[in-house]
């Protein structure tokens, strides 16, 4: 048998990391418990870091003009519904190409 990296869990973490092994010729065996894809998925922000890793992959591109782009970012307190914080991710245009938060 081939050696190959076991990726526990095909959500969106471990279907890039498997991604990028196999990009570099890395065999990998995916395991996930769930039959289908997840419908309701619970990690629909991609911060600046992420689509900076995302653009290495060709991926960036295609998601930023079918998404919403946010300049700030709030965060609210479930139980209360107050506003706990914004944040203002155009501060970081000098450091990155994507200033701001990408919802998808």
């Amino acid at each position: 048998m081939t050696d190959r990296v076991l990726i526990v869990g095909g959500g969106q973490v471990g279907l890039l990391a498997a991604y990028a092994l196999v990009r570099q010729g890395i065999p990998v065996t995916v395991c996930e418990t769930n039959a289908t894809p997840e419908r309701d998925q619970r990690a629909a922000s991609f911060q600046p870091s992420t689509l900076e890793l995302l653009d290495a992959f060709g991926i960036t591109r295609t998601i930023v003009p079918r998404g919403l782009i946010a300049p700030d970012f709030k965060f609210w307190d479930r139980p209360t519904g107050e506003l706990v914080a914004t944040f203002d991710f155009t501060q970081l245009k000098n450091d990155t190409p994507y200033p701001f938060v990408l919802q998808y």
